[in-house]
């Protein structure tokens, strides 16, 4: 899977889970967590667990979003559980 590709299964994560609630299907905004979503796919091979994995996510909206923006931790759970079944498929192969 090339660094494009994980970037683009990385982006369909982040729409569907919608931790900050910023994709509007009508409007059709896919791109809205593109940087975010490229900037995990790059450090994805890193993380050894779902948490691992929350946490990167958690970190790079911090930093694109500030503290209060991101949110708390946990509002990345289900992110994190994904993006760590997308890591761990991808390190099986």
């Amino acid at each position: 899977m090339s660094d494009s590709e994980l970037a683009e299964f990385v982006t369909a994560i982040l729409i569907e889970v919608d931790p900050l609630r910023l994709y509007f299907a009508d409007l059709d905004n896919r791109d809205e967590y593109a940087s975010e979503a490229t900037r995990i796919a790059a450090q994805l091979n890193r993380c050894e667990s779902a948490e691992d994995c929350q946490r990167l996510a958690w970190e790079i909206f911090r930093e694109a979003f500030s503290a209060d923006g991101a949110g708390p931790l946990d509002r990345y759970s289900e992110v994190g559980q994904r993006l760590w079944g997308l890591a761990s498929s991808r390190n099986a192969r």
